[in-house]
């Protein structure tokens, strides 16, 4: 999986809390985590209607998770795989999740941040105590297979504040019923900050 991720930068700052913050400092990652190459785990699933290969389960290696708080009220979110694919047969899935750390701001259980080449997302929402869910909708979302980039602007209010591990899932995935919960996965690949703040 991904047990050595490599934390290039992790500031945890609120940037409204900092004097004289300006728009140059406030496009610097607060998250910059490269994942172990080549830790894909394929999974057994195998679909009597459609096909993958073994390279095209390979491409969801996460390659590089970037969080970065914007001076227009979303932090933006970054994750680069192995190869973005433009297929029918099979789509990729990514999550950016969000669970507290004893350090954490209380008030919120659990955050995700998800994109995909089907028919999930893209979503960005966060599980209250309450029993809740607030919702966001991800502002300037694309997926770059000239990067082979998935990126979105979440609202702040849909993003934990202060300390929180961070995991970025990305799967292979196959919709075997009507309904969005009706999948299976034919490989996985996960990259864990044990700690991070977003913004």
């Amino acid at each position: 999986m991904a047990p050595k991720t490599s934390l290039v930068a992790l500031v945890g700052i609120v940037l409204g809390g900092l004097p004289g913050a300006t728009p140059a400092q406030a496009a610097q990652p607060t998250v910059d985590a490269r994942d172990r190459p080549n830790d894909v785990k394929i999974l057994p699933f195998t679909s009597p209607i459609t096909s993958i290969t073994n390279a095209e389960r390979l491409s969801i290696d996460i390659r590089r998770l970037t969080v970065t708080p914007r001076t227009d009220g979303t932090v933006r979110f970054k994750v680069r795989i192995g190869e973005i694919l433009k297929t029918t047969r099979f789509f990729q899935q990514i999550d950016v999740i969000f669970k507290p750390v004893p350090t954490s701001t209380p008030g919120w259980i659990w955050a995700d941040v998800n994109w995909s080449t089907g028919p999930f997302g893209p979503f960005a929402y966060m599980a209250l105590p309450t029993s809740f869910q607030r919702r966001c909708r991800p502002r300037h979302v694309h997926s770059d297979p000239d990067t082979d980039t998935f990126s979105a602007d979440v609202p702040n209010r849909c993003v934990p504040v202060g300390d929180a591990k961070v995991i970025v899932e990305a799967l292979t995935r196959y919709r075997t019923g009507g309904d969005t919960s009706s999948t299976d996965d034919f490989s996985q690949d996960k990259l864990k900050v044990p700690l991070a703040a977003a913004h």
